[in-house]
């Protein structure tokens, strides 16, 4: 199934800097989460591996995110990463596709 993007979807972000430093911020129904970490290649340059603490409503913890590379050119990012549902608690799988702010 194809996702329409909502507003709140096209406020988040992802920022992987060439120092290595990363920032997620994913807005959804009417929540932020936000890291502030670091990233880098894994698997051959196949996986973008985001880690470091991790915001949610002003709770903090060590997080870990895995992004596989489904396609990377100069100007399109497309992600596929897993998530557990925060309603329902099942795992699912998740494609996103970025564009240069």
């Amino acid at each position: 199934t194809k996702q329409v993007l909502t507003e709140e979807d096209k406020k988040s972000r992802l920022t992987l800097r060439k120092d290595g430093s990363a920032f997620v911020m994913i807005v959804t129904d009417n929540s932020v989460y936000e890291l502030n970490g670091s990233w880098s290649f894994e698997n051959k340059k196949s996986v973008i591996e985001v880690e470091g603490p991790f915001n949610y409503g002003g709770i903090q913890f060590n997080q870990s995110i895995e992004f596989t590379i489904l396609r990377l050119k100069e100007n399109e990012l497309w992600l596929k990463y897993e998530n557990i549902n925060p309603l329902t608690f099942q795992k699912e799988t998740l494609e996103t596709h970025y564009v240069p702010e």
